[in-house]
């Protein structure tokens, strides 16, 4: 489900845009790893638990409550806090290698939670991916989140200072 909603974000990109070799273009149409390995973990990770929840994902023979959204999403919560508390002035830029300061994969899917929180459940395939080609993805953050991404950074920085539980209510399950 990751993998495919990486297709998903490909589609928006136009097909000569050259973002395997070069990174200024990868980040100027996906964005940081942060938000492209966020958004799919995300969208992943909702899409398997209501799957699951429906009947129509059976993993175990007749076991429906094995998996959940939420205690995915606390198990990267563990893991963006547990980097964050190693380092005082970590930024979210430091996800944009696997985990050498900050996994995209942990801290990644609570960076789009909190920003649909924000927003819409369906910002991103209404508003995000349509617009990403054309504005590129500064301009199509800003627009749909109301928001540029470095004031973004701050707000959702002071947000992963919170507690656990004043933090889950985002979650929304």
């Amino acid at each position: 489900f990751h993998e495919y909603f990486h297709i998903v974000q490909g589609a928006a990109i136009p097909s000569n845009a050259d973002t395997a070799n070069s990174r200024a273009v990868r980040n100027r149409l996906m964005g940081p790893r942060w938000f492209s390995e966020g958004t799919a973990e995300y969208v992943s990770l909702l899409a398997v638990d209501e799957l699951r929840r429906n009947g129509q994902l059976p993993i175990y023979e007749g076991s429906l409550d094995d998996y959940s959204f939420t205690n995915e999403m606390m198990e990267n919560l563990k893991g963006a806090k547990a980097s964050l508390s190693k380092k005082k002035n970590i930024t979210l830029a430091g996800a944009e290698h696997l985990v050498e300061d900050i996994s995209p994969y942990d801290v990644g899917p609570w960076t789009i939670a909190y920003l649909v929180n924000k927003s819409s459940p369906n910002v991103l395939l209404e508003v995000v991916y349509p617009n990403i080609a054309q504005l590129g993805w500064a301009k199509t953050f800003k627009l749909a989140f109301g928001m540029g991404p470095a004031q973004f950074e701050k707000e959702f920085m002071r947000f992963m200072k919170l507690t656990t539980d004043e933090q889950t209510p985002i979650l929304h399950e």
